[in-house]
């Protein structure tokens, strides 16, 4: 395998759709932003024309953003996906806006929820039975830790999936998280290093934006303690199981490792050639 798609705690059986239903259904959505992300408005003007029109915007695997609310408000189309029907209900029913629900008759499992002003469109299914042919293609995707949250195995599987909803001109801001042990180095068991971006999206310039320390953000996220313990602690074992495990190689110490100490946001502009 390549890049970043070597053996990784990443595994199948932690970022499984049923594992991701589960987490929503026990209210374990540690990494939804209580608020409208600062990246999307700090970089809003990379992203949209001045002249204020209206365009086709593609957020996958989108949880209950904010960010889809704030967007429409603005005049855009937005469609967003995501495994858990929970995260479509709790959006629209927290936003207070009213919705229609219809079934995607050629994909299993699909339902497509719509905004009563028909300017957001949610569909609760496998991101991967989502094709261009169901919702065409956009001008903007923002992919906010999408790509991190696929299994490493499935890095490029992923990327190749979302170039079929690209045009020519397509921009896309791309947020992921680097870890880094406590030597500095780039934990290449727990994401995609900037080398790894240009490999998966070969067919884009890019630009990188910013980078911010994970601790930054924190308080915006809804990530409790319990969550925090329980995914240092997926870390720690999948770690284990790739070979990284020496206590100096997780952190200060192998057991009270905290892996956000070291996780750095980097964001990206990415531009279909």
């Amino acid at each position: 395998m390549e890049g970043g798609e070597s053996g990784s705690p990443h595994d199948e059986s932690m970022f499984s759709i049923e594992s991701w239903v589960k987490m929503w259904d026990d209210g374990q959505w540690g990494f939804h932003c209580r608020k409208v992300n600062d990246l999307i408005i700090q970089y809003y003007d990379r992203l949209f024309t001045k002249d204020g029109s209206s365009l086709q915007i593609f957020i996958p695997l989108c949880g209950k953003s904010l960010d889809m609310k704030w967007l429409a408000d603005k005049g855009h189309h937005v469609v967003g996906v995501d495994c858990a029907p929970r995260a479509a209900v709790d959006f629209f029913t927290e936003n207070k806006m009213s919705y229609t629900t219809s079934e995607v008759k050629d994909i299993d499992d699909c339902t497509s929820y719509k905004s009563k002003d028909g300017r957001i469109e949610f569909y609760v299914c496998d991101y991967f039975a989502l094709t261009k042919d169901h919702i065409g293609t956009f001008d903007v995707i923002w992919d906010r830790g999408s790509l991190n949250a696929m299994p490493l195995t499935k890095s490029s599987e992923y990327v190749q999936h979302i170039r079929q909803f690209m045009k020519s001109g397509t921009r896309i801001l791309l947020d992921l998280f680097e870890c880094f042990d406590d030597k500095g180095e780039l934990r290449k068991d727990m994401g995609l290093s900037e080398d790894d971006v240009h490999r998966l999206y070969d067919n884009c310039s890019c630009e990188v934006l910013g980078t911010y320390k994970y601790k930054d953000i924190e308080k915006d996220m809804s990530m409790d303690t319990m969550q925090k313990d329980s995914f240092n602690e997926q870390v720690k074992d999948g770690a284990k199981k790739t070979g990284v495990k020496e206590a100096s190689d997780l952190g200060e110490s192998g057991d009270g490792h905290d892996v956000f100490e070291n996780m750095i946001g980097k964001t990206y502009l990415l531009v279909v050639k």
